[in-house]
């Protein structure tokens, strides 16, 4: 059985993906084959793979970098989005051409409903900022983007209000 394969039949148990895990990491191209599955129904368990190769081994094949930024924009559940939230770190540099992207994705991901997700992308701004310090990601935001700011923002300022009003 193939990697994809695998994943297909994979019934979202840790311990079972830990298996899949020992069984495909000795393979040469074993991240080339995971970067496909990035932007496939298997995302979930392809990135759950990325994150526990790049805590054992910590190093991407070259150019793998671009591929996962660019599987970003697809990923379909708050899993996949904390399972990739968790790789940023060992993506440094992140590559200028896919900035846009990630700074989209890091949007997306701070408004989650997860809190997981939510806290693991304010770690994504600090170190976006570190790439691109004189860049902020909201200069790629959309006006609907932006707008969803500006609606937090107003949400939080009165909620801050009427607690120092209760005091």
């Amino acid at each position: 059985m193939n990697l994809e394969s695998t994943l297909n039949t994979w019934n979202g148990h840790p311990d079972d993906l830990k298996s899949i895990y020992r069984q495909f990491k000795i393979q040469p191209d074993f991240v080339m084959q995971l970067l496909p599955l990035l932007k496939q129904k298997q995302q979930r368990g392809a990135s759950e793979l990325l994150k526990i190769y790049l805590g054992n081994q910590g190093q991407l094949p070259e150019g793998s970098t671009t591929s996962i930024l660019k599987s970003l924009c697809v990923t379909q559940s708050w899993q996949t989005q904390e399972n990739l939230l968790a790789c940023l770190p060992f993506l440094h540099p992140y590559p200028k051409p896919q900035q846009a992207a990630l700074a989209h994705f890091i949007h997306n991901a701070l408004h989650s409903t997860h809190k997981s997700v939510a806290v693991l992308a304010e770690q994504a701004v600090t170190e976006y900022e570190k790439d691109f310090p004189d860049q902020p990601f909201a200069q790629f935001l959309s006006e609907e983007e932006k707008a969803m700011d500006d609606v937090e923002d107003k949400k939080s300022n009165a909620d801050q209000q009427m607690s120092a009003s209760l005091f």
